[in-house]
């Protein structure tokens, strides 16, 4: 970029440096990336913001890429297949987390994996979780059926070979709490290794059903709560854009 002397050239400089962290960064962050005075680089956070372009979290004051710019990409990447589009997301959650992602997407009938991302910690991913893989434990799956209608997921759930071990009662409150925190947590052993499996819902845009569910897979089952905390931030968030870009 041979100059940086008018708006639109470091406004672009900044949407570039978020597109490529694809996670939170802070004020200090984007000081030094851009060298920006701290009173022009307020200036263009607050338009991005006023635009829907940029979001800043209340909680811990880190900015990201908001629901105006992923609309945006949304509006050009047009009919892209899905696995396509999801793919960024899921390349940005596992290096930002360090954890596996996936997505599994639901065609109406079942959940199957349809893209993924592996760290080093992943073999677990290299076989399972195909249509032909019916696991009561699979979280992704588990997490999809609280946003579907009664009968459907009722549906699922009874033509399946095994057993999810709930009772009406327990199901009925399990997924009333899945749908009040938007996402689910499970603790599950794989090729016996204790994993944690995090995940949340994507819908077909912000009005839209079902389209699959993205998460991450941990292994071991001893998190810390703060860990746990930033973990789910994470895995809601990357959700969240996805909505946006479906």
């Amino acid at each position: 970029m041979d100059s940086l002397t008018g708006s639109l050239p470091k406004a672009l400089m900044i949407l570039e440096f978020m597109a490529e962290k694809q996670k939170g960064v802070t004020f200090k962050d984007l000081r030094v990336h851009t060298g920006f005075a701290a009173n022009v680089l307020s200036r263009l956070l607050k338009t991005f913001m006023e635009w829907g372009y940029i979001e800043k979290d209340s909680k811990n004051g880190y900015y990201g890429l908001g629901k105006g710019i992923f609309s945006l990409c949304g509006k050009i990447l047009g009919r892209r297949p899905r696995k396509d589009v999801i793919a960024p997301v899921l390349d940005g959650l596992a290096a930002g987390l360090q954890e596996s992602a996936a997505y599994f997407d639901f065609d109406g009938e079942w959940m199957s994996l349809l893209a993924k991302s592996e760290v080093a910690n992943s073999y677990h991913y290299l076989d399972v979780m195909s249509r032909d893989v019916h696991s009561p434990l699979n979280g992704f799956f588990f997490c999809g059926l609280p946003y579907l209608p009664e009968d459907e997921a009722l549906k699922i759930i009874n033509s399946r070979d095994d057993s999810y071990g709930y009772s009406p009662r327990q199901l009925d409150k399990l997924f009333s709490t899945i749908r009040g925190d938007g996402y689910y947590v499970s603790k599950e052993v794989f090729h016996r290794s204790a994993i944690t499996r995090i995940c949340a819902p994507v819908f077909e845009g912000t009005a839209g059903g079902l389209a699959g569910v993205l998460g991450i897979t941990v292994v071991t089952h001893e998190l810390d709560e703060n860990d746990k905390k930033m973990l789910v931030n994470a895995v809601v968030d990357s959700a969240a854009q996805a909505t946006s870009m479906f």
